[in-house]
C-alpha cells in the first residue's frame, strides 16, 4: 500500500510540474490591422505590414503606433492597447488551472499585459472627392 501511495504522489507531482510549465504562456500577440480604404498602406512602428490589411506579431507590455497612409490624404494614427488577463495569476501559470484557482490574481497586476484589442481599423483621412453627379448639377444650376 505504501508503494502505491508513493507512486500516486510522484505521479501527481510530475503532473503538476509539467502543467505549470505548459506552452500556453507567450510574450507576443498577433494583431490584425485593416483599413476602410483598400489602397491605404499600413505600418506598425514604421514597418509596412500591408496595403488595405495586414497581420503582424507584437510583444506584450509594449505600445505600438499603427499608421495608415495614402497619397493626398492625412495620415491616421492609433496606438495599440493592453489589458491584464485576470484568468492567470502569473503568466507562467496560464496552463495550471488548479494552481491559479488558489492564487489571488488581483495581487499581481500587469503580470500578463496582453495586447488588446487584437484587431484595429485605421483609415487615412481623405478630403471629400467631388462627385461627377453633383458637379454637373451645380453647373446646370448656374446656367439657369
Amino acid at each position: 500500500m505504501k508503494r502505491f501511495l508513493t507512486a500516486v504522489a510522484r505521479l501527481m507531482l510530475l503532473a503538476f510540474t509539467l502543467q505549470s510549465f505548459g506552452c500556453a504562456y507567450s510574450t507576443s500577440d498577433k494583431i490584425h490591422v485593416q483599413s476602410l480604404d483598400p489602397e491605404a498602406k499600413l505600418y506598425v512602428d514604421g514597418q509596412l505590414i500591408g496595403t488595405g490589411s495586414g497581420t503582424t506579431t507584437v510583444r506584450r507590455d509594449q505600445t505600438y503606433t499603427i499608421t495608415a497612409e495614402k497619397t493626398g490624404c492625412a495620415t491616421a494614427f492609433q496606438d495599440t492597447g493592453s489589458k491584464f488577463d485576470e484568468t492567470s495569476a502569473l503568466g507562467w501559470l496560464n496552463d495550471a488551472p488548479l494552481i491559479s484557482y488558489f492564487t489571488d490574481n488581483k495581487v499581481t497586476p500587469g503580470s500578463d499585459g496582453r495586447t488588446f484589442p487584437l484587431t484595429y481599423t485605421v483609415t487615412p483621412i481623405c478630403p471629400p472627392a467631388a462627385s461627377p453627379a453633383l458637379s454637373s448639377a451645380a453647373s446646370e444650376g448656374r446656367r439657369s
